[in-house]
C-alpha cells in the first residue's frame, strides 16, 4: 500500500480509500477486507494463482450457454 492509500473501516470491513473499486473481498473471521488484485498477486505467487484460477473458471461458466438457451432452439 502507498502513502495516497488509507485503510478505513465501516464496522466489521476495511476498505482502501484509493477512490477506485475494490477487486477482491477477502474474509478472515468476522472481518472483511475490500482489497485491490494487482497489488495482492505481485506480492504473493499463492494468491497470483487462486485469483488466476478463480478468473479463469469465471470465464469459463460465462462460456457454457444455459439450459433456457438451448430451448430455444
Amino acid at each position: 500500500m502507498s502513502s495516497s492509500e488509507k485503510p478505513s473501516s465501516k464496522g466489521q470491513a476495511w476498505f482502501c480509500t484509493t477512490g477506485l473499486p475494490s477487486d477482491i473481498v477477502v474474509e478472515v473471521d468476522d472481518m472483511t477486507f475490500h482489497l485491490h488484485k494487482f497489488p495482492l498477486m505481485s506480492k504473493s505467487r499463492k494468491l497470483h494463482e487462486l485469483i488466476t484460477q478463480q478468473e479463469a473458471e469465471a470465464v469459463t461458466h460465462s462460456a457454457v450457454p444455459h439450459e433456457e438457451d438451448d430451448e430455444d432452439e
